[in-house]
């Protein structure tokens, strides 16, 4: 969280996410990412929902303060 906090200012509501689920593999070229959203008080109602295709991208990728 400290590292976080030095690049962008968290706000009311934000969500984080850490992590991978068990059983969760690299993503691959061809592939479609979906994710939804749901809170279990509203019964598993979809409150956001994200997809995107996978593609190929050429690294190296370095992230840098």
């Amino acid at each position: 969280m400290s590292h976080r906090s030095t690049r962008t200012n968290g706000q009311e509501g934000d969500l984080i996410l850490t992590g991978t689920p068990a059983g969760v593999g690299p993503l691959k070229a061809g592939e479609k990412f979906e994710a939804k959203l749901t809170y279990p008080g509203l019964k598993g109602e979809v409150l956001d929902e994200y997809s995107f295709d996978v593609v190929d991208r050429k690294g190296p990728y370095e992230f840098t303060g």
